[in-house]
């Protein structure tokens, strides 16, 4: 049984603190746990010595014939032990295996000691990029970053050992092998628990073994106590002994089982009744996504990457018509100063998106040129970077005389503070802002165009699914093809469905709680001609020096042409000056063609935030497109919760009764939605796609359950249900009404 007293009833705190390094002959050395990271004798054959022979990794991997080899670590530290995993890995590699490799750490290092420890091994120059470029910030959450020429992935998860565990037993995650390597058991104790013990017991495969650098007592016993066979072994160099194990319960599961229990528990009371992840009843196969845009196409890359058959339809003759559809789109994380659940959700994307760029061969329709979101005073910058890192650091000379500290540059990696000049006749000539240097401006069209791309996906353009039914066990899709001059309506049967297509999802699902606004966006651009006569130098300089996107109430870059005619694989254009003005936020106007007033909002506001003045006669251009934005500004991802078992469940929730009261949740089986992305779309959906393709292969969350949740479909429908029925929102009480009436 698990132990509850491994999971905080608190709130884990969002942002950790980094390692406290000292270099002492070039080992790093933790002040706090007064102890070296490795050997000084050698530390990667102290590694291999002790996890990877200790785990007779090579060995077993040359008979290996499962699809996943499972190692779970705890201590990250200087990511020596992954990386001579993966240097092992390289050679040994068993054929149709992939390497899962899942780490724990509460203190990670900075990006600056990280790099400066791997450089001592030259062996990992062609391994460690991918790992050196992704490394994560200090902040709460499961980083992944994948090494696909190796067949490999590194799950970071940045918690506490306790939170860690209870995500990994909650998750159904196991082990082939474990790494037990925090700091010595009388420095560290909060790893070396007996509740651990239990957990790593019940989290390991069959045959899953483990060792450790210690050969304390109170750890052997701990470790017998929970289930291993447990026997000593000579420790590396002049450490007299180390402990090495195995799991002793029999289990003669077949690979079927094996592969089988990724999928989630049907009943798991740590997470409440209403957010259990639907059970698989059913071998998926056939998935039909709606909609072609950044998010449908992202869902339908990684569903098809993970083996389904994926049609994509979309009632729209071209790729990503919707708000897709705009020549460029930009993206950067959301910030806040107490780093909520929407700051860390946004931040987890922001790093995804990054790091799938690269993934995709993606980059060659992205520029990062920055983005520096405009504050209210420079204050405001530095108070909203000081809850990332320990100094904020400035970029203007006079305010910086003390050198940065290492958490400042290692949040200077991702975001710093930097400051816009304007018009030198406005009063207020200089804004400060936080500035993303990793972010800036991409071809959303083109990236979608990309994605579709697979053998698993067939597109459908020209074809709109106008109603979708349950029908033995399968979803029957009328689909309506205007692909020829005769319009045809077609019946099309697939075991899942995955709702991509932003506000029209609504007219295809069943009764519902999903509140959401259709917002109107219209875009424009600026060309000097398009200026007053005395403010054309004022232009010009603006385009030249402000490289980076400007964000503030509306934002402004100037478009790189090669977008357009990447052939050519230009640069910045010399001839052709043009800012790219975006975007309106429109919740009253359904008008899908240019408006002039709309217009002139974007031109005001460009006036009002450069100084600079636009012709009253400026020719009407852009685009419009349409945006969906949930009520809590976060996306909808998951499965659709049946409305009407829901409110019949969970009716006595506001009466405040306890959770493990309820039945499970109750959703429509094989249906999802990745919609309401908002404004952020670029920066979620890659993320998004990816929790859409765990739910679907029973495979593991790449999120902390709280972020799940936090974007869960049936969020909005238990926040109403928690309040007495006579406070519930009209909807809400139409289904209520609609519930009684059907009994």
């Amino acid at each position: 049984m698990y132990d509850s007293s491994l999971h905080h009833s608190k709130m884990m705190q969002a942002r950790l603190t980094p390692a406290n390094i000292e270099w002492r002959n070039d080992v790093p050395y933790s002040v706090d746990f007064d102890d070296i990271y490795f050997s000084r004798q050698d530390g990667f054959e102290e590694t291999r010595y002790t996890f990877i022979d200790g785990n007779q990794c090579i060995e077993r991997w040359k008979n290996y014939n499962k699809s996943c080899f499972s190692v779970i670590e705890l201590g990250f530290g200087t990511g020596l032990n992954f990386l001579s995993t993966l240097w092992h890995w390289q050679q040994f590699r068993p054929d149709n295996t992939k390497l899962i490799y899942r780490s724990i750490e509460k203190f990670p290092l900075t990006h600056q000691d990280l790099t400066k420890a791997i450089q001592l091994w030259p062996m990992f120059n062609t391994l460690a990029p991918p790992l050196i470029e992704h490394y994560p910030l200090p902040l709460q959450g499961i980083w992944k970053i994948a090494f696909p020429e190796l067949g490999a992935e590194l799950h970071l998860m940045w918690m506490d050992v306790q939170d860690a565990l209870h995500h990994i037993h909650s998750n159904n995650i196991k082990a082939d092998a474990w790494y037990l390597d925090g700091f010595a058991p009388a420095k560290n104790k909060d790893i070396w628990q007996q509740a651990a013990f239990n957990t790593l017991s019940m989290s390991s495969y069959p045959e899953a073994t483990l060792a450790t650098f210690t050969a304390a007592g109170f750890v052997r016993r701990g470790l017998m106590e929970a289930g291993f066979n447990i026997e000593k072994r000579k420790g590396f160099g002049q450490k007299r002994e180390m402990l090495i194990g195995k799991i002793a319960t029999p289990d003669n599961a077949s690979e079927d089982r094996r592969n089988t229990s990724q999928q989630k528990p049907t009943l798991n009371k740590k997470i409440p009744a209403w957010y259990q992840p639907p059970t698989l009843k059913k071998t998926i196969n056939s998935i039909a996504v709606i909609g072609s845009g950044i998010a449908g196409a992202t869902t339908a890359q990684k569903l098809a990457e993970a083996g389904f058959t994926v049609t994509v339809f979309d009632q729209a003759s071209t790729i990503a018509n919707g708000a897709s559809g705009n020549s460029s789109g930009i993206y950067y994380p959301f910030l806040s100063k107490d780093i909520n659940l929407t700051t860390q959700f946004f931040l987890n994307a922001y790093h995804r998106l990054l790091h799938d760029l690269g993934y995709y061969d993606l980059n060659q329709y992205s520029h990062s040129v920055g983005v520096l979101k405009l504050c209210e005073s420079k204050h405001q910058a530095e108070d909203l970077i000081n809850a990332y890192s320990e100094k904020p650091p400035l970029t203007d000379v006079a305010s910086s005389n003390d050198m940065p500290t290492s958490t400042t540059q290692d949040a200077n990696r991702w975001f710093t503070i930097e400051k816009a000049t304007f018009k030198s006749s406005e009063k207020n000539t200089e804004r400060w802002g936080v500035l993303f240097p990793k972010s800036g401006y991409l071809s959303p069209q083109s990236i979608c165009t990309q994605l579709l791309n697979h053998k698993n996906i067939t597109l459908k353009l020209n074809h709109k699914v106008i109603q979708l039914k349950r029908l033995r066990e399968q979803w029957q899709c009328a689909v309506n093809d205007y692909s020829s001059e005769v319009t045809t309506e077609k019946q099309l049967s697939f075991d899942a469905i995955i709702l991509c297509n932003s506000f029209d999802a609504d007219a295809l699902l069943p009764d519902s709680f999903l509140p959401a606004i259709k917002v109107r966006g219209q875009t424009s651009y600026l060309s000097e001609s398009d200026i007053e006569n005395e403010d054309k130098t004022s232009f010009r300089e603006l385009v030249e020096l402000n490289d980076s996107v400007i964000c503030d109430h509306i934002y402004m870059f100037l478009e790189n042409e090669y977008f357009h005619n990447k052939n050519t694989q230009k640069k910045h254009s010399k001839n052709k000056k043009r800012l790219y003005l975006g975007a309106t936020f429109e919740q009253d106007s359904a008008e899908e063609k240019l408006l002039q007033k709309s217009q002139q909002n974007l031109l005001s506001q460009f006036e009002a935030l450069s100084g600079i003045k636009t012709k009253s006669d400026k020719a009407l251009n852009g685009r419009v497109g349409f945006r969906y934005c949930s009520v809590d500004r976060l996306p909808m991802v998951g499965p659709v919760p049946n409305a009407f078992e829901y409110l019949n469940n969970y009716r006595q929730l506001w009466k405040g009764a306890p959770e493990h009261r309820f039945s499970t949740s109750e959703y429509w089986p094989g249906l999802y939605i990745n919609i309401a992305h908002g404004a952020r779309g670029i920066t979620s959906s890659f993320l998004s796609a990816s929790l859409i393709t765990e739910y679907l292969s029973g495979a593991e969350f790449s999120l902390t359950n709280r972020l799940v949740q936090a974007v869960h479909p049936a969020r909005f429908l238990i926040k109403e249900l928690k309040k007495h029925p006579s406070a519930r929102l009209a909807k809400v009480k139409q289904l209520s009404t609609a519930l009684t009436h059907s009994d």
